[in-house]
């Protein structure tokens, strides 16, 4: 009676051991208008180390975490810019 329809092919374990996900912001990417294949979430975290890199999202010490989730206010729209 409560169950959830599955309608998705992957998914991420947001509850994990290494802690990685303690401090989150999910950063709305391709949720309207989707493109099929641009991917499906990008994920702001707390990072391994500074020399490891992600599957696609941005991670940072806790320290930096916590201040910039003390800084975002959602009804000023802000947005990321990632430059290569």
């Amino acid at each position: 009676e409560n169950e959830v329809k599955k309608d998705w092919n992957s998914a991420e374990d947001m509850l994990r051991k290494d802690h990685l996900y303690k401090w989150g912001i999910v950063v709305g990417y391709n949720t309207k208008d989707i493109i099929l294949g641009a991917g499906s979430a990008i994920f702001m975290h707390l990072w391994r180390s500074g020399n490891e890199g992600t599957e696609g999202c941005i991670a940072m010490e806790q320290q930096n975490m916590i201040r910039l989730l003390k800084w975002l206010e959602e009804r000023k729209k802000p947005m990321v810019s990632i430059q290569s």
